[in-house]
């Protein structure tokens, strides 16, 4: 087909603040019980995507913010020694899967959410797009170190895979001036579900399989032989058994802050911006079971602009995470 390496290519955020709020929102949180409450738990705010917000609660650790985090955390303000130009036209199926080692994200002070990514031009101008995509995204933890990164795509994936992103979106690049001899980072890609992602946990892995693209190419920043990032592609096929390994993109990762919650002696209050009159599922899983998310209220009906639930829990049990989903239910 003419390609050296894989599509890399995403999508400029388009959507306002008020249009997101308005469609099936999601919300995500995570407490640490504990017997008797203490000062200092972290307090934040956000909504993006599709997003009313999310939440984590830790004790006497420092408030969370939203922030990106550049990897390889060299290149912040530097061009990457390499880059990828995409394909002409219509590309039937990619697979493309980056690793990005946990020491990238000292930054982050405690677990916080992943909202997406941003890729940039590189500094040599290129194509530019637009180039229309039909993906499904999915972000994970693996204990895998890069150096044995495998060929294998199953190998890499960690136990608590996460769908993050599936639909169509279009991509282009302004190609503006950025810090140092840098691009702006602008090829981003929104997740519509965020992921909870704590470094001390281990590796990020995410896992983008195109189904089809077309449009007009675009180049993109990066890097080969990195030490901190890697990158396993196959084309050809979304959902490929095995890859080969090429340069990484220069990534902007972005981290969200949350919403407020309150925990008390055996209790742990929910709270989200909510719609008034809309109805909303409450879930929650435990840190030791993954992926397993139970329902906590099955059908709950806002009346204002906070919505809360309360969750009985014991001292000493295991760390909850809870989202809320927005759903058309009748309340019981």
């Amino acid at each position: 087909m003419g390609w050296q390496r894989p599509l890399r290519s995403l999508i400029r955020h388009q959507p306002t603040m008020k249009d997101r709020m308005n469609h099936h929102s999601r919300l995500v949180m995570a407490a640490r019980f504990q017997p008797v409450p203490r000062p200092g738990y972290s307090v934040q705010r956000i909504a993006t995507g599709m997003l009313l917000g999310l939440a984590t609660l830790g004790w006497g650790s420092p408030a969370l913010h939203a922030q990106d985090i550049i990897v390889p955390n060299e290149f912040a303000e530097v061009d990457g020694p390499s880059a990828n130009t995409t394909p002409d036209g219509t590309v039937n199926g990619l697979r493309f899967m980056n690793i990005y080692d946990a020491s990238q994200f000292a930054a982050l002070t405690q677990p916080a959410f992943l909202t997406g990514y941003t890729l940039r031009p590189d500094q040599v101008a290129g194509p530019s797009g637009p180039r229309t995509i039909r993906a499904r995204i999915y972000a994970s933890t693996t204990h895998r170190p890069l150096a044995e990164f495998s060929t294998r795509f199953d190998d890499n994936i960690g136990p608590d895979n996460t769908l993050v992103f599936d639909g169509t979106l279009i991509v282009r690049t302004e190609n503006l001036p950025g810090p140092g001899n840098t691009r702006e980072f602008d090829y981003a890609w929104p997740f519509t579900t965020p992921y909870l992602y704590d470094p001390t946990a281990g590796n990020l892995v995410v896992d983008v399989q195109i189904l089809q693209s077309s449009g007009a190419a675009t180049r993109i920043d990066g890097m080969d032989g990195s030490p901190v990032a890697r990158q396993l592609s196959a084309p050809g096929s979304p959902t490929a058994a095995t890859g080969q390994f090429f340069g990484v993109p220069v990534t902007r990762l972005s981290f969200a802050p949350a919403l407020p919650i309150t925990i008390r002696t055996s209790q742990v209050e929910v709270c989200w911006e909510s719609v008034p009159d809309a109805t909303y599922r409450v879930e929650w899983r435990s840190e030791v079971s993954p992926g397993d998310w139970r329902p906590l209220v099955e059908c709950v009906r806002s009346t204002g602009n906070t919505t809360c639930v309360q969750d009985a829990v014991a001292p000493g049990e295991p760390r909850r995470f809870y989202r809320v989903v927005r759903v058309d239910c009748e309340p019981q």
